[in-house]
C-alpha cells in the first residue's frame, strides 16, 4: 500500500475500521499536517507491524511505546523527539527486532543502546550515525551481536 493509500482509507473508513487493511509496514514519507495523529493511530492499531520506517517526524516515545512485539525493522532516523525512553521501550518489547537505524539523533545515549544490545541479539543490520551522546562503552558491546551483518557508524561534528 502507498501512504496516500492508507491515509485515504483511514479518513474514509474511520481509524476504527482499519484493521481490515492487513498493515503489515508501515513507511511515512510524506508530509501533512496531521501526519502525526495518522501515525499515532495506525501503530495503535495494528499490533502486528513488522516493518516501520517513520523518517525525520515529529513522533514521539508516545508512538513508540504502541510499537508491538513483532517488529522486526524499524527505522525512525531523525524523529528528535523520541528519547532514550523510547529506545528502551524497543529493547524490551522488540526481541524479533532484526533491522535498527537510529542516524541522526544526537540525544541517544548508552543507557538505551546497550539494553538494546543486550535483548535484541537477532539485530542482522545497525546504523547509529550521527548519535553523538553515545561512547565506546556501549558500542564496544556490538561485538556480542553474533548476528549483526551490516553496521553504519557516522561520526558528525
Amino acid at each position: 500500500y502507498t501512504n496516500q493509500y492508507i491515509y485515504n482509507e483511514v479518513k474514509r473508513r474511520n481509524i476504527d475500521k482499519t484493521q481490515t487493511l492487513g498493515i503489515q509496514n508501515i513507511k511515512v514519507y510524506y508530509n501533512h499536517s496531521d501526519e502525526n495523529n495518522l501515525i499515532y493511530k495506525i501503530i495503535k492499531r495494528h499490533k502486528f507491524i513488522e516493518n516501520y520506517i517513520i523518517e525525520f517526524k515529529e513522533i514521539n516515545d508516545t508512538h513508540i511505546f504502541l510499537i508491538g512485539e513483532n517488529a522486526k525493522y524499524i527505522n525512525i532516523n531523525g524523529c528528535h523527539r523520541v528519547s532514550d525512553k523510547g529506545i528502551i521501550h524497543i529493547a524490551n518489547k522488540c526481541k524479533k527486532l532484526e533491522g535498527f537505524e537510529i542516524y541522526w539523533m544526537p540525544h541517544i545515549t548508552d543507557i538505551s543502546v546497550k539494553l538494546l544490545f543486550e535483548n535484541c541479539i537477532n539485530l542482522r543490520t545497525l546504523n547509529l550515525s550521527g548519535c553523538k551522546a553515545l561512547t565506546f562503552e556501549s558500542l564496544s558491546l556490538i561485538r556480542y551481536l553474533h548476528n549483526l551483518e551490516e553496521l553504519v557508524i557516522y561520526v558528525f561534528t
